[in-house]
């Protein structure tokens, strides 16, 4: 059986987009614990910082520019 990659860190349960947004820690924490609990083999990999470039595959430069400032 392949290797399951994903990207964690634990920064990322310092994202809080706000009371009642889906994306809360405890719903990363509650995800972590099912896969670490299965049978898939998973490859836990550190992210690194994504250059602008990398950035703007997904977003806008005003969007970039709008964080930035």
């Amino acid at each position: 059986m392949e290797r399951v990659a994903f990207y964690y860190s634990p920064r990322f349960l310092e994202h809080d987009p706000g009371r009642g947004h889906p994306e809360a820690a405890g719903r990363l924490q509650a995800v972590l614990a099912r896969l670490e609990r299965t049978a898939l083999p998973l490859d836990r990999r550190e992210p690194s910082p994504a250059s602008r470039t990398q950035l703007l595959t997904v977003h806008s430069e005003e969007h970039l520019t709008r964080l930035a400032e």
